[in-house]
C-alpha cells in the first residue's frame, strides 16, 4: 500500500474499535488528525511504514486505547505526555523512529502497561524515577539505542513482572556494579551492552534461572567467565569487547540449547573445547580477536546448524578445519597461523557466502572444488603462499562480489571465464549475510574495513602482488559494477584495453608495476589514462 492514510474517509468510521494498517512500508505522510477522533478505538497499529511528522497530544483523547504500535516509521518530535491519560493502556511501541527529548513520567505511571518499547530513537536525559515500580505490571521495557544518561536506576530491579529489559547502547548510561542488587524479577532477556560496566560479571545474574538472552558486550568487564554462568543454559550470550581473560570454560560449550556465543575482542587463551561440535543448536560462533591457539579442531557434521563461524585474529595453527555443516554461510579464519594446502570439504557447503582465509600460511594451488561454492559472495585468500593458476572453475561463482587473491604466488593468466561472474557486472545485489563481519580490502591504497551492510556495494577484484602474466582481458569492461580493480605488481604486458573505460562505477584502479604499454588515451569517467 502506497500513499497517505485517507483521513477524511476514516472520519466516518465512528464505531471503529480496531485499526491495523501496519507493515505496508509505503504509507507516508503524517498521522491524520481524524484518527484521534475515533473515541472507540482500543487497538491502533500503524507500525512498519514511512510515516513522518509528530505524534499529536490528541492521542490522549482515545480514552479506550489499549494498544498503540507506531514503531519503525520516521516520526519525530517529543513523546506527548498526554499518553499518560490512557488509563487502560497496555502496550506502547514507538521504537525505531526519530523521537527526541525525555521519557515522559506519566507513561511510567500507567499501572496496566505491559510493554513499553522506545528503543532506537534520539531520547535523552535520565530514566525517570518511579517509586511505585513494585506494583507495576510492566513486562517489556526496551530503551536501547538512545542518548539516555545517568546511572541505571535501582527501581528497575523492583519490577516483579519484568521479563525483557534492554538498555544497551545509550551513550551516557552507566551501571554501578559495586552496589549489591537483589532483583525481584525473573528476567528472560537482558541487554546491558555499552553501559560502562566494570569488574566481574554481575553476581546477581546467577539467580536468574529463566534468562536465555544475555548481552553484556562493549563494557569493561574483567576476570574470567564464572562457572555459574554456564548453568544458566543461555540461548544467546554476547560478552564481546570486554577485558575478560582465562581459558574458555568447558561447561560453556556443553549447552543443549545455545544458539549464539559471542566472545570476540577479549583476552581468552588456550585451546577450543572439542565439545563445541556437540551443541547441535549452535548457529553463531564468534571467538575472534583473542589469544586462542591449538592445532586440533573438532569436526562439525553435515547436519550442524552452524551458520557463522569467526575465529579470526587468534593463534590457531596446523591444517584448516576440514568440515563444517551444510548450513554454514560464513567461514572467517583470517589472521591466524594455519598452514598446509587449501582444502576443505567444499562440496557440502552450498550455502556458503563468505570464505575469508587471508593472512595465514596456506600453500598449494587453488582447488578445483572451490568452484562448487555457488552461493559465495566474498573470497579472500590474500597474503598466503598459494601458487598455481586461477582456475576456470571460479567462474561458476556467479554471485561473487569481492575477489581478493593478492600477495600470493599465483601465476598464469587472468582467465577470460571471469566474464561469467555476473555478480561483478550487475549493479544490484542482495546484501551479504552480515551480523558482525566486516570485509577488509585494499581500498585506494590502504587496508580498510567495509561494513557488512555495504559489502554488496563494493565489488572488488584484487590480484596484485602475484606472478600473473599475459594481457589484461578485454572482457573486464563488462564488469560494470566494479568499484576497485588492482592488478599491480605482476608481469602483465601488452596494452591497456579501451574497454577499461566502460567501468563507469570504478573508483580505484591500480595497474602499476607491470610491463604495460599504452598507445592511446583511455577515458574513464571524468579521467583520462594517458599514453606512456
Amino acid at each position: 500500500m502506497l500513499g497517505h492514510i485517507p483521513g477524511d474517509e476514516l472520519s466516518n468510521l465512528t464505531s471503529l474499535t480496531y485499526l491495523d494498517m501496519s507493515h505496508n512500508y509505503g504509507l507516508n505522510g503524517s498521522i491524520p488528525a481524524q484518527i484521534f477522533g475515533m473515541k472507540n478505538l482500543y487497538h491502533l497499529a500503524l507500525g512498519y511504514n514511512s510515516l513522518t511528522g509528530n505524534l499529536s497530544g490528541n492521542i490522549g483523547n482515545l480514552s479506550k486505547l489499549m494498544f498503540l504500535d507506531l514503531g519503525s516509521n520516521h516520526l519525530s518530535g517529543s513523546i506527548p505526555p498526554e499518553i499518560g491519560k490512557l488509563s487502560e493502556f497496555e502496550w506502547l511501541d514507538l521504537g525505531l523512529n526519530g523521537f527526541d527529548g525525555g521519557i515522559p513520567v506519566p507513561i511510567l505511571e500507567l499501572g496496566e502497561l505491559l510493554g513499553l518499547i522506545l528503543g532506537s530513537n534520539h531520547l535523552s536525559g535520565r530514566i525517570p524515577d518511579f517509586r511505585k515500580a513494585e506494583a507495576n505490571k510492566l513486562q517489556f521495557l526496551l530503551l536501547n539505542d538512545n542518548n539516555l544518561s545517568g546511572e541505571i536506576p535501582l527501581w528497575l530491579f523492583d519490577l516483579r513482572n519484568l521479563k525483557h529489559l534492554a538498555l544497551s547502547r545509550n551513550n551516557l548510561l552507566l551501571w554501578n556494579n559495586t552496589v549489591e542488587i537483589y532483583p525481584k524479577f525473573s528476567i528472560t532477556e537482558l541487554g546491558l551492552d555499552s553501559c560502562s560496566i566494570s569488574g566481574k560479571i554481575p553476581r546477581w545474574l546467577s539467580q536468574q534461572k529463566n534468562i536465555h538472552w544475555l548481552g553484556l558486550s562493549n563494557n569493561k568487564l574483567s576476570a574470567g567467565i564464572p562457572s555459574w554462568l554456564c548453568k544458566l543454559e543461555l540461548f544467546n550470550i554476547d560478552l564481546g569487547y570486554n577485558n575478560l581473560t582465562g581459558s574458555l570454560p568447558l561447561c560453556l560449550f556443553e549447552s543443549k540449547i545455545a544458539d549464539t556465543i559471542i566472545l570476540r575482542n577479549n583476552n581468552f587463551w588456550g585451546e577450543l573445547p572439542i565439545s563445541i561440535s556437540s551443541i547441535g543448536s549452535l548457529s553463531f560462533l564468534d571467538l575472534s580477536n583473542n589469544k586462542l591457539s591449538g592445532e586440533i579442531f573438532t569436526k562439525f557434521g553435515t547436519k550442524s546448524e552452524l551458520a557463522y563461524v569467526n575465529l579470526s585474529f587468534n593463534y590457531f595453527s596446523g591444517k584448516l578445519p576440514l568440515s563444517f555443516g551444510t548450513s554454514t554461510q560464513l567461514i572467517i579464519l583470517n589472521n591466524n597461523d594455519f598452514s598446509g594446502k587449501l582444502f576443505m570439504e567444499f562440496s557440502f557447503m552450498d550455502r556458503l557466502e563468505v570464505l575469508d582465509l587471508h593472512d595465514n600460511k596456506l600453500t598449494g594451488e587453488i582447488p578445483y572444488s572451490l568452484g562448487s561454492l555457488t552461493s559465495l559472495r566474498v573470497l579472500n585468500l590474500r597474503n598466503n603462499h598459494i601458487h598455481g593458476p586461477i582456475l576456470d572453475s571460479l567462474a561458476n561463482l556467479t554471485l561473487l562480489r569481492i575477489i581478493d587473491l593478492s600477495n600470493n604466488n599465483i601465476n598464469g593468466i587472468i582467465p577470460p571465464s571471469f566474464a561469467n561472474i555476473s555478480g561483478l557486472y550487475s549493479v544490484f545485489a542482495y546484501p551479504i549475510f552480515s551480523r558482525g563481519y566486516d570485509t577488509i580490502v585494499n581500498w585506494k591504497g590502504s587496508l580498510q574495513a567495509i561494513k557488512t551492510d555495504r559489502n554488496a556495494m563494493y565489488p572488488t577484484i584484487d590480484l596484485s602482488k602475484n606472478e600473473l602474466a599475459g594481457e589484461i582481458p578485454k572482457y573486464l569492461g563488462q564488469l560494470k559494477s566494479l568499484k576497485s580493480l588492482n592488478l599491480s605488481h605482476n608481469n602483465i604486458n601488452g596494452t591497456i584495453p579501451t574497454s577499461i573505460g566502460q567501468l563507469e562505477n570504478l573508483e580505484s584502479l591500480d595497474l602499476s608495476h607491470n610491463k604495460l604499454q599504452a598507445r592511446y588515451q583511455i577515458h574513464l569517467g571524468n579521467f583520462t589514462i594517458l599514453p606512456i
